[in-house]
Order: structure tokens, then C-alpha cells, then sequence
């Protein structure tokens, strides 16, 4: 399947299964799952990510206005996760990395159910994330070019980038 083919169907949110059967896999779909989840969150393969543009800078303005900047991420293997993050020069920039277990419970809400937040936003590009900030009761920003189209998504504001929000014009409206 053409990258751009795929990436057009994982935001619009075409399973899995139909996207093997257009891409002609013929191995089950529990194959495919085991062997995708043994690679995906490697070195090998997490090396091939790429950062949001601005993002440094974009998370250095955010700090003048944020009293802490989490990053809550459905990521399994912490170790990896924390590798990609200095790799990219990024685990400074977070107070507080956590990860959740993709196979339990619900996910980013459960993460943070214990958390007290008196001004909170979420930023994120999945149903998820757009979730875990109404359970949070908090507004939420989606990134429409990221893992899902925003017909997909519910939330607050929208932004193409990431580098594009208005950090300090939405905390000032809550």
C-alpha cells in the first residue's frame, strides 16, 4: 500500500483489517498484530519519527504560561520512550513523562485520574486525547494533521500545527 494511501485511511479512521485486506496481507490479522506490537516501539523503528515542527520553541513559549507541561502518551515500553526523547532533545522539556498501557483499563484518564488540575488543556490528535480532556472536564486542542481528521475529533480548538496554538489567548479565556 502507498504511504500516503495508508496514511489517508489511519485518518480517517479505517481499521486495521480492512487496511491489511486493501494491502493484500494474507497472514491472520493476531499475526500481524503480535509482530506489529513487537516492532513498533523499538529503536529500530522509532528512529524513523519525526518532530512537529517548532516544537522546542513552541514548548518553551508554552512554559511561560503553563505551571507544568505533562506528556501522557499510550506508549508501552518506557525505556524506549524515554530514549526517543533525548534523542530528540525532548525529555527536558516535560515535567512529568507518563506512559500508559494500551492493553488496560482506560487508558490517558486513568493516568491522570489521581492528578489535581486547577487550569488545564489537553493537546492531541486522537479520540483519546480528545476524550480524556472532557472526562477531565478541561478543553481540548486537535491537531488535525496528525492521526486523525478533525470530523474525527471533539474538541474545543483546532490547529493544524502544533506551533499554531495560542497558548497564553486560551488559558487567558478559561
Amino acid at each position: 500500500m502507498d504511504l500516503v494511501e495508508y496514511w489517508e485511511l489511519k485518518r480517517d479512521r479505517v481499521s486495521r483489517k480492512e487496511m491489511l485486506r486493501l494491502s493484500c496481507y494474507h497472514e491472520s490479522y493476531e499475526r500481524f498484530m503480535e509482530e506489529w506490537m513487537d516492532c513498533i516501539e523499538t529503536k529500530e523503528y522509532l528512529q524513523f519519527d519525526t518532530l512537529k515542527p517548532f516544537i522546542h520553541q513552541t514548548l518553551r513559549k508554552w512554559r511561560k504560561h503553563a505551571s507544568a507541561i505533562l506528556l501522557v502518551t499510550m506508549r508501552n515500553k518506557r525505556e524506549n520512550l524515554l530514549w526517543q526523547l533525548k534523542r530528540h532533545n525532548l525529555a527536558n522539556e516535560f515535567d512529568e513523562i507518563i506512559n500508559c498501557n494500551t492493553n488496560q483499563g482506560n487508558g490517558k484518564i486513568d493516568a491522570l485520574k489521581n492528578w489535581q488540575f486547577t487550569r488545564a488543556v489537553v493537546v492531541g490528535d486522537t479520540e483519546e486525547d480528545t476524550k480524556t480532556a472532557r472526562l477531565l472536564g478541561v478543553p481540548a486542542i486537535a491537531i488535525i494533521n496528525g492521526l486523525r481528521k478533525r470530523e474525527h475529533l471533539e474538541a474545543q480548538y483546532f490547529a493544524e500545527e502544533i506551533a499554531e496554538i495560542d497558548l497564553a489567548n486560551i488559558i487567558a479565556t478559561m
